[in-house]
């Protein structure tokens, strides 16, 4: 795909203002970091362009988006500005917030099981392609995939995952995780993104593979990367990744805007409530569309039996089964 097209799908967001700003900031960043494990200067360049164009943004994002560009040479259009305060968003709807307390029941009722850490490692392109392989048997469409290693951008990723060359890859940023989480975290979850997207380019849709990792069809993917993840503490050999799998799904709910106070109310026995509401995670702060998707989408999809213009057939069926076998035994 053209990097002028790239960047077009990259600022193409269901939201508007500050929301919307942020949101196309951050899919610029992304391209960056593309553009970082490619060498490519012509998306540079058409990055370039679309960020002169952009107000400012949060700050956390105006930083990110301007280090990620000074990695790859001196500026030569301006960059957002930081925006002096954040926005403050809305709850989220009623559905939404119905999902959180299922969400939140759902990780109760999977209780955490004591588990002997296999240690920490270096969660490099080996050990991520490794654990990719690893955790194929959890996965309803998986495959093999490459990694690439990325130096010198710690700290200022988000979506790794991404189409390099033609085909799926994880551009990985080396850091220090343990194998637990490697497991869960790129085996499973960003495993599943790379699964949809060679699922769509096998069905001949590279546009479609594209269009999944922006806007409204990132909003799909992450829904079925979170669906795949949900699957996973009740599936054969699984359970010693259930500590990890609890911590991930209370991250999520801690992403949502104002959970504290709606969430404990709502749901006042839950445990996994109590710790979401106890530390929100300001990532996703002027994000919110964003960041409900991850608590949301998967049920949303899973009430359609996953059946959405983004998600091909054969992953469709095979989640949709492990859903309803692995998941909506447990739910209210």
């Amino acid at each position: 795909m053209k990097a002028c097209d790239q960047v077009a799908l990259a600022l193409d967001v269901p939201a508007a203002g500050a929301e919307a700003a942020d949101w196309r900031a951050r899919g610029l960043a992304e391209l960056l970091v593309c553009s970082r494990a490619t060498g490519d200067m012509d998306l540079v360049a058409a990055v370039d362009d679309a960020a002169a164009g952009l107000p400012p943004v949060q700050a956390r994002l105006a930083f990110r988006l301007r280090t990620l560009r000074t990695r790859m040479g001196p500026l030569r259009t301006p960059y957002p500005a930081e925006r002096p305060r954040d926005l403050v968003p809305s709850a989220p709807s009623s559905v939404v917030r119905r999902h959180a307390v299922q969400l939140a029941r759902l990780a109760d009722r999977l209780a955490r099981t004591p588990a002997t850490s296999r240690g920490p490692l270096v969660a490099d392109a080996r050990a991520v392609e490794s654990a990719l392989a690893e955790t194929m048997p959890w996965r309803a469409a998986a495959r093999p995939h490459p990694c690439r290693d990325v130096s010198g951008l710690a700290g200022l990723t988000w979506r790794n995952w991404m189409l390099v060359g033609g085909g799926p890859c994880l551009v990985t940023v080396p850091c220090i995780l343990s194998a637990e989480q490697t497991a869960v975290w790129f085996g499973v979850h960003v495993g599943t993104h790379l699964d949809h997207m060679a699922a769509l380019l096998d069905e001949g849709r590279p546009d479609l593979a594209h269009r999944i990792q922006f806007g409204a069809g990132v909003l799909v993917a992450e829904g079925v990367a979170m669906a795949a993840e949900l699957t996973l503490p009740r599936l054969p050999g699984a359970d010693g990744l259930r500590q990890v799998w609890y911590d991930g799904v209370v991250e999520r709910l801690a992403r949502l805007p104002r959970l504290p106070e709606w969430g404990p109310g709502m749901a006042p026995e839950s445990e996994a409530m109590a710790r979401a509401a106890a530390a929100p995670n300001p990532e996703f702060t002027t994000l919110p569309r964003y960041a409900e998707a991850y608590v949301s989408k998967a049920f949303q999809l899973a009430e359609k039996h996953f059946r959405d213009p983004l998600i091909p057939d054969g992953l469709r069926d095979r989640l949709d089964r492990l859903w309803r076998r692995e998941v909506v035994p447990l739910l209210d």
